[in-house]
């Protein structure tokens, strides 16, 4: 995961900026580089003009460790995804709900006898 490289939207000395997200202040690390600049544009629209913002890479081991250590913060940070593993994600989630699959509840294996008769054995 030190290879796997991640995206924080911070000022130019490093400190993250976080967003209101359902009622709670929240910071990001973007697996997607896109998606990080898109939050870094809309960090710009709502501050001050010439406010600093710099999108900046780390690895996926230091957000991860920075997730779980702002946990108990006032402002918890989490990972975000890439937008297209999402969406298939959730083309996988609605197929499956619509896919009624049904497993037999026991499963038969067929073998011969010595007359060449079918014989049942159930498997477990």
């Amino acid at each position: 995961m030190g290879q796997v490289p991640t995206f924080a939207v911070t000022d130019d000395k490093g400190k993250p900026y976080v967003a209101e997200f359902e009622g709670k202040n929240k910071g990001f690390f973007f697996l997607d580089p896109a998606d990080a600049l898109s939050f870094a544009e809309r960090v710009k629209q709502l501050q001050q003009a010439g406010a600093p913002v710099v999108v900046r890479p780390t690895t996926l081991d230091n957000a991860i460790k920075y997730v779980k250590t702002s946990q108990n913060n006032a402002d918890p940070f989490e990972i975000v995804p890439i937008s297209e593993q999402v969406r298939r994600a959730d083309w996988g989630r609605r197929c499956a709900d619509a896919c009624m699959m049904k497993r037999p509840a026991r499963l038969a294996r067929r073998s011969l006898d010595a007359r060449g008769r079918t014989l049942r054995d159930p498997v477990a």
